[in-house]
């Protein structure tokens, strides 16, 4: 008998069915978002150094520690305005 991989969530198993499709979707996003910080400190509204990798583990992170809606709001507030220039 086989050992099959395990997968932990069905997320997992998506992740590994659809492999090549799920990167060229992050690197789609990356490169989209890049363009965007990138104008956005150009305009002075993010401040230099923030990394377009910054910023999904920041939401990310504000979303699943948030303990209700309105938690994971604020975080998410509180994220956006560090990222803001002068903030």
């Amino acid at each position: 008998m086989r050992n099959l991989p395990h997968f932990p969530t069905r997320a997992d198993l998506l992740v590994a069915v659809y492999a090549d499709e799920v990167a060229e979707w992050h690197a789609s996003i990356r490169a989209t978002a890049s363009g965007l910080l990138r104008r956005a400190q150009d305009a002075g509204a993010v401040r230099p150094g923030v990394t377009v990798t910054d910023l999904p583990a920041r939401a990310g992170g504000a979303a699943l520690t948030g303990t209700d809606v309105a938690h994971a709001r604020r975080l998410t507030a509180l994220v956006r305005s560090g990222l803001e220039a002068g903030g």
